[in-house]
């Protein structure tokens, strides 16, 4: 019985950690109207950073300053740089999300009603930040919860690899 519950337990932890290292795909209107696709973005070979935010969490408006005043201007290629911020439950509506970008004057895409990406990402640590990309690889190079400014190193190096197409959140940063 022992060897069944430890193999069992294994498995669970496998399963897991396979879950983090690809993405999660999703079609959806941002709280502007757009459209948008994640695996379209990530097979034009953008990187992707998906910041899971709840309101008034401090942390998360610095995280998201930081973002995109230190983060992605110093990537190799800030042009190909999607950042969007999604409400980490669904009761977090596209009102409130607009309301918070308005207010701390982000101009960066914003989602309500994707708490799916919370539960796959592990995100209840706020804010939980992840980079994406690696083209048709679809993989995650970054998934870390909460935020500090020496952060932004790792986050501009995981940005970096996962649009040259390095493979592996292993190789980068690994989640807590």
């Amino acid at each position: 019985m022992r060897t069944i519950t430890i193999l069992s337990t294994a498995l669970l932890l496998a399963i897991g950690a396979n879950a983090q290292t690809t993405a999660l795909d999703f079609t959806a209107a941002d709280c502007d109207g757009m459209q948008h696709q994640l695996f379209a973005d990530l097979d034009a070979g953008n990187a992707v950073i998906i910041d899971l935010v709840m309101m008034g969490c401090s942390p998360c408006v610095v995280a998201s300053h930081a973002i995109t005043d230190d983060v992605i201007p110093n990537t190799n290629d800030p042009d190909r740089v999607r950042f969007y911020s999604i409400g980490y439950t669904n009761s977090i509506t596209c009102a409130q999300m607009n309301s918070w970008k308005n207010t701390n004057a982000f101009t960066h895409m914003v989602f309500a009603g994707m708490s799916a990406q919370t539960t796959y990402y592990g995100g209840m640590g706020m804010p939980t930040i992840i980079v994406l990309g690696g083209g048709s690889e679809h993989g995650v190079f970054y998934n870390e919860q909460g935020y500090g400014a020496s952060d932004n190193p790792a986050l501009v190096a995981a940005i970096n690899d996962a649009l040259a197409g390095v493979n592996g959140i292993s190789e980068r940063h690994s989640t807590a």
